[in-house]
This record gives structure tokens, sequence and C-alpha cells, in this order.
């Protein structure tokens, strides 16, 4: 067999039913990505039960002066009370099931807290006492865990008993779920796929017909004439399933990786240095920024200046810097807000954009840029652009798949979170985060995926604590501040974005320069007093 004739007869193929050959790919490598976030999931999932399951414990709440339940009547716990639950975790009954169990006091309770909240002015209004002292009890089997439960629940001087692994069965159910409902759609689109490539085939052969016919007049064997057709098949298949593997590859960098990258660079997961610049690379290299860039600009920069005015490198600024520069006016176009067409394209790109326009001319003249090595990481950011080129290159017609379309993902996805942040909050002078940002509500299970960066009030309050303790922060926050702690649901802060003006008249008000008449409230705006414009 002639194998320069076999491909030469499988080109004219693809070329001649190009169309047929593009749904093929395009369905393959859709169908594969399903199957390859399916399965990416589904390990993930046990990876996370294994994990913490293993590391859950139940937590006997005792009561104190604050506690107006039924077991506790606003007294603090007695110390015969506590005396009771000690014996009852040592008897005979109990013992057997218990690994471990420990006893937090009000002040080490305390201690603790103030680790966990070091420099935040929550210390100043927290007093020993109101932290409920705590019976911590880890099981041989955790799945027992209802047997402390029903022993202890409604005892006198007990407030609760909280079961750590309620907490996870909630997540991981509709963690589950997701990952089932990715398989099943996964299935039903490789069926449509292989059933496509057949037809594809069938196509190809019927077009070609003719020549079929002169090939077995000359004696052409069924194996000659049936080659070219199936290696037709087997390329659209093979392209379609590195476009998936490129998605997948993608999907993790941005969509997971990207998130990790922020929470590893605030030091957050702890371990050596070198490991954070790695996670830092893999999250925030496809961004074009470097992790040193990354870490000056934003822990430092933006940290230390928060809806400050002019000082935050990651606003629009105040009026003030458009009567100062007039030619600035422009860019305010480009911004959720303004009103034009191209301003709804502004999430698909504004992030690599916004850190090019930092990196390239902030770090010239800003105070926290000083000592910077700003040639460095702009040749880095180089690097970076030059792997994309190469990667658009090698991949050819496909870059729009391998390229394009995941940068304008990872953007929209990183932007959609970045700018309701903090755009839609007052500015401030003493840098509260309670009152110059915001959160954003969200599934859980989306939440955990994406190591909760939608709790943005608790990161800025503790910008080194890991994402897994800032539902509790959410929690004392709706508790003791609900009416300056902001956390709409996403949809709707994302609305509001696009829907009022951009640049600061004052710390409460946001005005549109072209058209100064147009300015929203945006303290009254959270409270419904007045709407946007």
């Amino acid at each position: 067999m002639r194998l320069g004739l076999v491909l030469g007869e499988v080109w004219n193929g693809l070329r001649r039913n190009l169309s047929v050959v593009i749904s093929v790919i395009l369905v393959t490598s859709v169908s594969l990505t399903f199957v390859g976030a399916a399965i990416l999931m589904q390990l993930q999932v046990q990876q996370m039960k294994t994990f913490w399951y293993d590391r859950a414990q139940v937590a006997i709440y005792l009561c104190t002066d604050f506690d107006q339940s039924a077991t506790c009547d606003g007294t603090d716990v007695t110390e015969e009370q506590i005396k009771a639950v000690e014996d009852a975790l040592n008897s005979t009954v109990l013992k057997p099931y218990i690994d471990d169990a420990f006893f937090v006091d009000h002040d080490q309770a305390y201690k603790e807290f103030q680790k966990q909240f070091a420099g935040n002015p929550i210390l100043d209004i927290t007093k020993p006492e109101q932290l409920n002292q705590t019976y911590w009890v880890k099981l041989k089997d955790p799945s027992r865990s209802a047997i402390i439960q029903e022993t202890f629940s409604g005892v006198p001087g007990v407030q609760s008993v909280s079961d750590q692994r309620s907490l996870l069965d909630r997540i991981f159910l509709f963690l589950g779920v997701a990952s089932y409902t990715a398989i099943a759609i996964a299935g039903l689109m490789l069926v449509a796929a292989v059933l496509l490539i057949s037809t594809t085939i069938r196509l190809s052969a019927f077009s070609r017909r003719r020549e079929i016919g002169i090939m077995r007049l000359v004696g052409a064997s069924n194996r000659f004439i049936q080659t070219p057709f199936i290696i037709e098949g087997i390329v659209a298949a093979l392209v379609g399933s590195v476009l998936a593997s490129v998605a997948s590859v993608a999907v993790v960098k941005f969509f997971v990786q990207g998130f990790l990258a922020h929470e590893a660079l605030h030091g957050a997961l702890g371990g050596p240095k070198w490991a954070q610049q790695l996670v830092g690379w893999l999250g925030f290299g496809p961004f074009l920024v470097p992790p040193t860039f990354w870490t000056r600009w934003h822990n430092v920069a933006h940290h230390a200046n928060t809806n400050h005015g002019d000082r935050d490198p990651d606003n629009f600024g105040t009026v003030r810097r458009y009567e100062k520069n007039p030619k600035a006016r422009r860019f305010l176009k480009l911004a959720p807000g303004s009103g034009t067409w191209y301003s709804y394209l502004f999430l698909a790109y504004s992030f690599v954009f916004h850190a090019q326009v930092v990196l390239w001319f902030q770090t010239r003249h800003r105070k926290d840029f000083e000592g910077f090595d700003r040639r460095r990481a702009i040749v880095q950011s180089l690097a970076c652009v030059a792997v994309w080129l190469g990667l658009a290159v090698f991949s050819g017609w496909a870059f729009v798949f391998t390229v394009i379309i995941p940068l304008i993902a990872a953007n929209v996805l990183v932007q959609s979170y970045i700018l309701t942040n903090h755009f839609l909050r007052p500015m401030s002078v003493s840098n509260n985060p309670v009152d110059n940002s915001m959160s954003l509500a969200k599934p859980a299970w989306l939440d955990a995926l994406q190591f909760r960066f939608s709790h943005h009030v608790e990161h800025h309050l503790f910008p080194t604590m890991p994402s897994a303790r800032a539902p509790r922060v959410r929690a004392w926050l709706q508790a003791n501040v609900k009416q300056r702690y902001v956390c709409p649901p996403h949809w709707l802060a994302l609305k509001l974005l696009y829907s009022t003006p951009r640049v600061y008249a004052d710390a409460v008000t946001l005005t549109d320069v072209e058209r100064p008449e147009r300015t929203v409230d945006v303290v009254a705006l959270w409270h419904g007093e007045v709407p946007a414009r």
C-alpha cells in the first residue's frame, strides 16, 4: 500500500468535507471535555471526603452568659456541669468510640481567636467570656457521631452539639450531583460524537463514489479503499481530543489554580517560599502576571490602599484624577456602567489588560513599587506572552479554542469577582474592609471549588487566613455588623455594576464625569433607598 497516495486521499477527503469535519472536532472536543471535567471532579470529591472526614470532629459547645437557649437561659456553664460532661465522655459507654477529647476554656478559646484575628479591630470588642468553652471530640469512627449528639443534646450547660461531618455532607452532596450530571451529559455527547464520526465517513465515501468505482475496476483492495476514510475519522477525533485536553488543563489552571494561587501568595497555605511561587506561576502566569509582581501589586499596593481615593491601583479613582488629566476620560467608556456597547466586553479582557497597565506605567511612579525589580517582571511577562504565541502558532486555526476562548473565560470569571468586590462600595481612608469592600453569595459547592473567593470582606480582614475559615468570619459579621456587611447574590452585583457609574465624586457618591447629573449613593444603594441609574 502506497502511503503517499493514502495520505493524499485523506487530505482531499478532509478538505472536501471541511464543515462536517469541523463539527466532528467540536462535538468530540466538547464531549471529551465533559468527560475530563467529570473525572477530575469525582477524583477531587473523593480526595476531599477522605481528607476532611478523617479530620472531622464533634464540638460540644457549652453555655455562656449571652446564650438564651433553653438549656442555658443566659447563664454561664457551671463547674459541676463541665464535670458532668467530662465524666460522660470518660464513661464506659462512650470511651470505646472516642479516639481523643480535649477541653478548651474561655481563655484558650480567646488565645486561638487572637491568633486567627491578629491585628483586627474585632479583638477590641470581643471578650474571653463571650466565646464558648468547648469539648472537642475526635471519634475512632467519625460516622458514629450520632452517639455523641444523642448523649449531650439537651443536657444542662450544653448550648449545642455540632458534628462537622453534617456541614461537609451538604457540600459533598452538591459536588456529587454535579459530577454525576456531568458524566451523564458526557456519555450522551460521546454517543453523538461516535454517530457523527460514522456519518462523516459515510458522507466522505458517498462524495467519492465515482473514484471508489474506478479504484475497484483497476483492482484496488477493500483495505486500500477503506483506509483513507477511517484515517479521516481518526484525525478528526484526534484533533477533538487534543482540544479537550487543552480545555481540561485550562479549566484546572484558570478556574482552580488561579484562586489557589491567590491564596498561596498571601501565605494562607503555608509551605516554603519556592512552593508558593510555583503555585503563583501556575495560577497567574497564564494571565501574564509574574508572582513577584502580583505580590507587590495586590498584597502591598491594593490591600494597603483599598478604595482609598486615587491611591488604590485597582479602581477608576476620583473626579480629581480626570480633571487633572482629561485625556484619561476616554478609558471610562470601556468601563462597566458607561453605557457603551463595548463596555460589556470589559470583563473578557480587563484583568490581563489592567495588569499590563499597572506593570508598564504605574510601577514607574507609585511609592508602593519602590525597590521593585520592574525590568525583571516585564521580561517574565513577555516570556508568558511568548508561550501563548507559541501555543497559538502550534495550534493553527484551533488557536481560537486553545488560546482565545480560555483567556476570555478566565478573564470573565476572575473579573466578575474583582470588579464587584470594591466598585460598589464607599471610599475609606481608614481602610476598613467592612465599609469599603463586599462579599458575594454563592452556592456552597461552587464556593468551595473556587477557594471561597466570594468571601472578600473576610479575606481583606485576614489576608493570610486559609479560605476554609472564611465562612466562620462571615457568620460572625452577619450576626454582629449586619447593617454594614454587604453580601448580595453574584448576579445582582453584576447587574448593579453595569447600571452605575465608576468615578467617585466623594466618599459615597459615584458619578459619570461626562454626565455629572448621573450620580448614585453607594451606601443608600444597598439599603434600597435609591435606584441604580
